[in-house]
């Protein structure tokens, strides 16, 4: 019996993108439930730069200003009441629906908020500056960056970077400039 070329050339197609199907509820970052970046400006009291990337699970890395030097890279596992509060946060109506950026001119203080939550197979990205004419970050934003800022990672150990470089969200703050700013 003899195959034809297009029923092989179909069964190779096939047999070549089974590896390629998402094994898991997110194709973008399997097993993650969100990642955050957090940043501000060095006028405030606040600290100046913050990520956190954490898993369905509760499995999360850190990082984060060290007192001195080099930046904390920590790891470790939320409790579930934590996971729960987050996921609450995540599921409001009105950060459910946030997309796309929000942008401003900075002059001298600033806050930003980046977020990458992945459902169902798609992403969703946020990221929104608070800046001297843009007014406060919206409430389910604010909601999410206090508890982001207020949380107290416990029971960590470190990680290396090179282990895990996706611990911010994609993109971020991405200024512009005027034409004349280049002359």
């Amino acid at each position: 019996m003899r195959l034809s070329n297009p029923v092989f050339v179909a069964a190779l197609v096939v047999f070549v993108s089974v590896p390629l199907w998402p094994q898991n509820s997110s194709q973008f970052a399997p097993g993650i439930l969100a990642r955050f970046s957090f940043n501000s400006s060095p006028q405030d009291e606040l600290p100046t730069s913050i990520c956190l990337s954490v898993s369905v699970d509760g499995h999360y890395r850190m990082l984060r200003p060290a007192a001195f030097g080099d930046p904390e890279m920590l790891e470790g596992v939320m409790s579930e009441r934590q996971v729960q509060r987050l996921s609450a946060l995540l599921d409001n109506p009105e950060f459910r629906t946030m997309r796309g950026n929000s942008g401003g001119i900075i002059r001298s203080r600033w806050q930003s908020f980046g977020a990458e939550v992945f459902r169902n197979n798609h992403r969703q990205r946020v990221q929104w500056l608070e800046a001297e004419d843009t007014g406060p970050f919206p409430a389910s934003i604010r909601s999410v960056v206090d508890w982001l800022l207020d949380f107290e990672p416990t029971h960590t150990k470190p990680f290396s970077y090179t282990e895990y470089p996706n611990v911010c969200p994609s993109g971020g703050v991405r200024p512009a400039q005027p034409p004349i700013a280049s002359r």
